[in-house]
This record gives C-alpha cells, structure tokens and sequence, in this order.
C-alpha cells in the first residue's frame, strides 16, 4: 500500500503513512524508514512534487515509441553519428508542427484500453472520496488497482 500514497491528496498523505508505524516485518520498517527519509520528509522530493491526486495517469509510452521510431529509422542500435545527425535533425523539423497541434488539442495520443479503464477506476475512487470512503479505504481500493500483481 506503501506505493499507492502518491493517489491520496497531499494532507492525507502523511496521516495515512503515520498508520503504518506498527509493522511487523524488518524489511517493511527498514522501507517505511526510506520512503520517510527520502520521500516523505525530502526537501528534494516533498509529497507536493509526487502526488497525483485526482490526476491523469501518465507513462514513458511516448518516449519509448519516439525512441523505437528513431531505431528504426536508424537501421542499427549504435548508428554513426554521421547517420544520426540528419535523423535528429528530421526529428527537430518536425517540432513546429507538433507543438501546434499539442496547444491546438488535435495531436491525439492512443491510450490502451486497460489504462482507459485504471484511469476511469481511479477517478471513480477519488469521487467516492468526497464523504463516501475514508483516506485509508481509498489507499485499498487504488492499491487494488495500480499495485504490483501477486
């Protein structure tokens, strides 16, 4: 459930993270003492910067698909830089374009029809939220939905 914080708004995150002071297991107090140091208490990192509450989920989809466009147009997975030059270049040439379309609204991006559906799940949860379920239900329900599979 550790992992499911950043869906709780940001003044439930750390009351809820306070209820966990009574485990069991050294591995999880060794991980409750990590995550405290480093996220929870972290001028680098506050919960500000990781919550996404009531915020669409996102991924590294585009990136990796970029990514694997390049490769292929590349032809090899260390081209040349002199081949890879005028590929970065066509790339570059494109942007205009496409920041016009993104502030336009037309650049569509294709989202899965699982996410789609997570999505819709946790924005249903986060409703719910208002006066129906308790942080802490809420923290069960989304860990049900984006936690590691068993």
């Amino acid at each position: 459930m550790f992992m499911s914080l950043p869906f709780l708004p940001i003044a439930e995150i750390e009351p809820v993270f306070q209820t966990f002071d009574n485990l069991e297991s050294q591995k999880l107090k060794d991980l409750r003492g990590y995550l405290e140091r480093n996220w929870l208490r972290s001028t680098t990192f506050p919960p500000e910067t990781w919550c996404v509450f009531k915020l669409p989920t996102r991924s590294n989809n585009d990136c990796e698909g970029w990514h694997r466009r390049l490769n292929h147009s590349a032809r090899d997975s260390t081209p040349p830089f002199y081949e890879l030059v005028p590929l970065l270049h066509e790339e570059a040439a494109k942007l205009p374009v496409q920041r016009v379309m993104v502030l336009e609204g037309t650049l569509a991006r294709l989202k899965r029809k699982y996410v789609r559906d997570r999505q819709g799940k946790l924005f249903q949860m986060w409703h719910k939220f208002d006066g129906e379920i308790t942080s802490l239900q809420l923290l069960r329900q989304v860990s049900d939905i984006v936690g590691p599979v068993q």
